[in-house]
């Protein structure tokens, strides 16, 4: 099997075809891998400004209920605003939380779970929280929930779905136009490693002395080797 493998890798470098196809393969996957970076940037710098921002708009809004508290008449008015002070000052020390966390390219999960309970909990209160977030109750739940089952099976977070691991990369790629583009062109290198069944030349020299079973798993096995 050796010696079949050997004349695989012997056959396909000789081909001018396959290196061109090859080639083109490696390139087009460079140049994905390299978008796929400058993709996890782009999200970091925009979350990380997401968060700057609602640092800056708490404390914008915790000076607003304060004066709204200060200039109140009723204690029931005074007590709304003083809950709303609390509230936007958690809300203020998480986005603080997630703009280092952002900055530093690691996500806890703690602080996203701790950042959706206070969004869910504005919007359940009726807080003016239109700046911190556009998201519906119902979204901010079944996000909290995937969260929760997250931390619950130990599953790591990624700071962005960009990141690039091998896992990220394939996801990434199965969903992307050029996925399909780089599978044909590896088909395009099976073909022409399979073809040669119909080959008297390759019949005679190899039918003879190995079994087809042998072959086809050679082939198999030599059609990972570049997948890989």
């Amino acid at each position: 099997m050796v010696y079949l493998l050997k004349y695989e890798w012997h056959k396909f470098i000789r081909t001018k075809k396959n290196w061109l196809v090859f080639l083109l393969i490696l390139c087009s996957f460079i140049g994905y891998v390299s978008f796929n970076g400058y993709q996890n940037h782009v999200y970091t710098e925009a979350k990380t400004e997401q968060f700057s921002k609602a640092r800056q708009n708490a404390m914008y809004d915790i000076t607003n209920m304060a004066n709204y508290q200060f200039l109140a008449k009723k204690e029931k008015d005074k007590q709304y605003y003083g809950n709303a002070i609390e509230y936007f000052k958690r809300l203020y020390s998480c986005a603080n939380d997630l703009y280092r966390d952002y900055s530093t390219s690691a996500v806890s999960l703690d602080d996203l779970i701790q950042w959706n309970d206070l969004l869910i909990e504005g919007k359940i209160k009726k807080y003016t929280i239109i700046s911190y977030t556009t998201y519906s109750l119902d979204y901010l739940k079944k996000t909290q929930k995937e969260y929760r089952y997250l931390k619950k099976n130990h599953i790591p977070i990624k700071h962005s779905p960009y990141v690039c691991t091998t896992s990220n990369l394939a996801v990434n790629l199965s969903n992307h136009y050029l996925g399909a583009v780089l599978l044909i062109l590896y088909f395009l290198l099976i073909f022409d490693i399979f073809k040669e069944f119909d080959q008297g030349v390759y019949k005679i020299l190899f039918t003879s002395k190995y079994d087809t079973l042998k072959i086809i798993l050679t082939k198999v096995v030599f059609s990972i080797f570049l997948l890989i």
